[in-house]
């Protein structure tokens, strides 16, 4: 947290830059103390500052009052500008990897009940499960399936942001971006698209939203038709999210099918650079798994080659816009009729898992076959087992999903089979282990 003098000098404007600003935040960002009430008087000499900022802003006169000034000149008040940084400095340092130094120290001043409800924020009144905010006052609640020595989750389910994701000694990615302007960018789609090496590895990749609703696509195409479709809806999103998560499709189906020379093309400048920045920021887990991906596909395939480029859009151009027809079709994709099935067995209990089978007598043991668990019960199945954590974390990222609809701490079994937009994603992730195919006629 910032410390701000409490004296005023020469220099002392500069250190302020930061704290006054002529476009206040939205009230919901601010209005809400979030963290202990410093005394009144504290204030005071960053309260003059605020006063003389806006009388220069507003030209009011001297004897005009300080809520009047700061409002004529568009200023939030000291005390709630100083909370505001304050949560957001929090929050940033949330987001460092749990091997931080200043993690231990964030959780157990967040974990550890104050003495006095009063000095405490609204952070220690968070559920561990994500559920809800208490009311100030009201400690912290143990809940029947939570152990008496897990620890709290300080976390609060953000998105776990990476400072330094790639060592400065790592190799770059053989990827090749390519962004010209829309004369030039037709000429160099025609002759990427003549190459013979692409031939079997063009993917033209899209995104849309529709009714607060985002897709991506990725179309393989093969002389100007269709030869395969990926559509991936995402519920509440943006379009650039769309248009990431398509890049990602296609690279992830072509380097499955073993294509060393992969031509993805996308009419959206800020996918194609954001794929490749690993930078902190929000949205940061999709750019990882971009990379993950190629570097693993470079450790069987070492002349792996990927061309990314850039085309206009809506220009005519039957790739682009049969995957923009595809990404339209993402955002009103309805789910797997098969994943219905499944998810209904999971929510009755009555599924493929061994502590059902075994309770109907048809396996000797309720242990997980894949890890050997002593019970393979649901929420092993879908949180714990680590056979499947692979799915869990990249393939079908169930965690990221849960913050999406901001589902706040550690997921457990009740959202993942209620929540209405993580459905889709439950019934890709159970479809993508393939744990509940029905058994072969021969067992």
């Amino acid at each position: 947290m910032r410390r701000w003098p409490l004296c005023i000098d020469r220099g002392a404007f500069a250190p302020f830059s930061s704290v006054i600003s002529h476009v206040p935040p939205s009230f919901r960002d601010y209005g809400v103390s979030s963290f202990l009430p410093l005394p009144t008087d504290a204030f005071e000499p960053l309260d003059h500052i605020n006063k003389s900022v806006a009388r220069c802003i507003t030209g009011a006169f001297r004897t005009a009052a300080l809520a009047v000034l700061e409002k004529e000149a568009a200023l939030l008040p000291t005390q709630l500008r100083i909370e505001h940084d304050a949560m957001n400095t929090v929050a940033y340092r949330l987001t460092l990897p749990i091997s931080h130094p200043i993690r231990p120290l964030l959780r157990d001043a967040i974990a550890t009940t104050p003495k006095s409800p009063k000095f405490a924020s609204i952070l220690h009144f968070v559920d561990p499960r994500g559920q809800r905010l208490r009311k100030r006052g009201e400690g912290r609640i143990v809940q029947a399936g939570e152990a008496a020595h897990t620890e709290f989750d300080a976390t609060l389910g953000m998105e776990p942001i990476i400072p330094v994701y790639t060592a400065p000694w790592a190799t770059p990615l053989p990827v090749t971006t390519v962004i010209f302007p829309k004369e030039d960018a037709l000429c160099a789609l025609k002759v990427a698209l003549a190459d013979a090496r692409h031939n079997s590895s063009t993917w033209f990749t899209d995104g849309s939203l529709l009714d607060g609703r985002a897709g991506g696509a990725a179309v393989r195409v093969e002389n100007e038709r269709e030869a395969e479709k990926i559509c991936e809806p995402l519920g509440n999103g943006q379009v650039c999210e769309g248009e990431m998560e398509g890049l990602l499709c296609a690279t992830t189906k072509a380097l499955h099918d073993n294509h060393r020379c992969v031509l993805c093309i996308a009419d959206s400048q800020a996918a194609l650079r954001g794929i490749l920045s690993t930078r902190p920021r929000s949205g940061q887990f999709r750019s990882i798994r971009y990379d993950k991906l190629i570097r693993d596909a470079l450790v069987r395939s070492p002349h792996l080659t990927i061309l990314n480029l850039w085309t206009p859009a809506h220009i005519g151009t039957a790739g682009n816009e049969l995957a923009d027809a595809a990404a339209k079709e993402a955002t009103e994709q309805d789910p797997d009729p098969n994943n219905f099935a499944s998810l209904t067995s999971l929510r009755t209990g009555f599924s493929y898992l061994n502590e059902h089978h075994f309770k109907s007598g048809f396996v000797a043991s309720p242990a997980c076959d894949d890890c050997g668990a002593p019970f393979e019960t649901r929420a092993h199945y879908m949180l714990e087992c680590p056979a499947w954590e692979e799915y869990r974390q990249h393939i079908q990222p169930l965690h990221a999903a849960g913050r999406k609809v901001d589902i706040l701490g550690n997921l457990h079994l009740s959202p993942l089979l209620t929540h209405p937009k993580l459905l889709s994603r439950m019934g890709s992730f159970v479809e993508a282990t393939g744990r509940f195919a029905p058994p072969s006629p021969s067992l």
